[in-house]
């Protein structure tokens, strides 16, 4: 779960440069454009133009792609639901989902009992963009999904977006048990008091602190 993050460029991000170690939770700051930026280069959707992401030591691209997707959970800024059941989406749309990692995972999000009052719980079927759930469980289940399995590595892009009071209270939960457990988190809020909660805060214009 140790995460190092060398001089980082990509699209209008700049070196980029922090260290976190297992348990530690940095939340950045700054443009929020550049936010989204780096979690997609943390979570390897995007490759940087300049510098290096080591997780456990090991630069992000020497991991097999399959291998690196369970090591880092990733929650987009637009989360990205897909046609087919909660389960199907809280395990990412794998052929086997293992329902007690899928309840596991969606009780760590603090959705496990908004699902269960679904039509149909977690077989209840959605259709394009996670229709028909509202945008607070939508980013549940996609929190969820990122839990899903044993991360060493969780990176949340505006994981606070759309949230009520019970589901910032379930967000704020959930940093805390990630933390206990060791998990690395970086997450980009939208909102300021989120902050409160990081370990450093990295300034995007600036240096982590």
């Amino acid at each position: 779960g140790r995460l190092e993050v060398e001089r980082v460029t990509a699209r209008t991000l700049v070196g980029a440069g922090f260290r976190a170690e297992p348990g530690e939770c940095v939340a950045l700051a700054g443009p929020g454009a550049d936010g989204s930026t780096l979690c997609r280069v943390l979570a390897g959707r995007l490759r940087p133009e300049a510098g290096t992401v080591r997780l456990g030591g090991v630069p992000l691209e020497r991991y097999p792609p399959r291998q690196l997707a369970w090591l880092v959970g990733h929650l987009p800024a637009e989360v990205g639901l897909l046609p087919g059941t909660v389960t199907d989406n809280i395990a990412r749309m794998s052929a086997l989902p293992e329902p007690e990692l899928v309840a596991e995972a969606a009780e760590l999000a603090g959705a496990h009992e908004a699902i269960l009052r679904l039509p149909d719980g977690y077989a209840t079927r959605l259709g394009e963009d996670g229709d028909p759930l509202a945008d607070g469980l939508q980013r549940r289940i996609g929190l969820a999904r990122a839990l899903y399995g044993d991360p060493r590595l969780v990176v949340l892009d505006a994981p606070d977006a759309g949230l009520d009071a019970a589901g910032e209270a379930a967000l704020a939960a959930c940093l805390a048990r990630l933390k206990a457990a060791r998990v690395t988190v970086v997450m980009a809020p939208r909102r300021q008091h989120w902050l409160r909660l990081a370990d450093r805060v990295l300034d995007l214009g600036g240096e982590a602190a």
